[in-house]
């Protein structure tokens, strides 16, 4: 009997240690780069000292991006711009690729910082201080779940200033855009996120709710309420990626470089932009229709040779 029950034992402690190997290499599977990513998640967590605003605002963000969120609710001694190292142990253990972090002191009041990640390492990250912060209300109107915003940005800055407030205009996008999505329905996008330039060192950033009203005409007439989070965002700092980090984060897979069928004459570079080459027939310039005008009729190869030709023939008939 004793020796019956040790084999039973031996066999539940293979099964148990079969199904731990199959699960460790299914974590270890989803961790694996994939050729389409997986839609980006955002991490909110609290420095060692937090004002009131600034928990409204990580609140805010984190209800809005409602499932591609983790917020860490407890307090954590972090100062990226010095020492990231922590930061990016809580990015590889919630698996997400993007932060905001907030913190509050007397020099930089209010702080806000927002990075991304690449291979959980910092790519790159900007500091804001956040003023005339007005809470998100969702009494009145409210974004579907899983909706995508539009995102507007206004202001000459945004193009007149490539490196800065593209870097800006960049990460912006990365955080509020979701999901790709082949289709998409123009009733779908029920709010909108405008981010307006005022100066080399303040924007704005409102919230608003599009309501759609039928006027009998063919095209609706839209109306915006802003329903929050606004607030006034100052520049501070700026931690940008190196050249060969951005290559390295930009550069596109080769399975989704070449089509099915692939053209030679049609190739990707380091980055992921298209180019190629075009063969033109040499065209028959001579054979080309044009307006006929007087000034371009062709003249005689052998005219004086004619010429020639006659004032002999009249010689001779002397």
């Amino acid at each position: 009997m004793v020796n019956s029950k040790v084999v039973k034992k031996g066999k539940k402690k293979t099964k148990q240690n079969g199904r731990q190997k199959e699960r460790i290499k299914r974590i270890l599977e989803s961790n694996e780069p994939k050729i389409i990513e997986n839609p980006k998640k955002v991490l909110f967590l609290y420095g060692k000292r937090v004002s009131m605003t600034v928990k409204q605002v990580l609140s805010n963000f984190s209800l809005l991006k409602n499932n591609l969120s983790v917020k860490y609710t407890k307090k954590n001694d972090i100062q990226p711009f010095q020492d990231a190292s922590s930061l990016e142990f809580f990015s590889k253990k919630s698996e997400t690729t993007m932060f905001m972090f907030g913190n509050h002191n007397k020099k930089r009041p209010n702080n806000l910082i927002i990075g991304r990640m690449f291979d959980y390492k910092i790519l790159d990250m900007i500091e804001f201080g956040v003023e005339n912060f007005i809470e998100f209300t969702d009494c009145v109107v409210s974004p579907k779940p899983g909706s995508k915003p539009l995102i507007i940005f206004k202001g000459d800055l945004f193009d007149n200033s490539p490196e800065k407030f593209s870097a800006i205009k960049n990460l912006f996008l990365d955080f509020f855009n979701g999901g790709s999505q082949q289709t998409l329905n123009v009733e779908g996008f029920d709010h909108a996120f405008v981010i307006t330039a005022i100066n080399d060192d303040l924007l704005n950033l409102s919230h608003y709710f599009i309501v759609l009203k039928n006027v009998g005409k063919k095209v609706p007439e839209v109306k915006l309420i802003n329903i929050g989070p606004s607030m006034d965002l100052k520049i501070r700092r700026m931690k940008l990626a190196s050249e060969d980090l951005k290559k390295e984060a930009l550069r596109i897979p080769q399975a989704l470089r070449v089509g099915k069928t692939r053209n030679k004459n049609i190739f990707y570079d380091g980055v992921g932009n298209k180019e190629g080459l075009l063969h033109v027939k040499q065209e028959a310039i001579n054979k080309i229709s044009i307006r006929k005008m007087k000034a371009l009729k062709k003249k005689e190869i052998n005219s004086d040779k004619k010429r020639k030709q006659r004032e002999e023939t009249l010689e001779t008939l002397k």
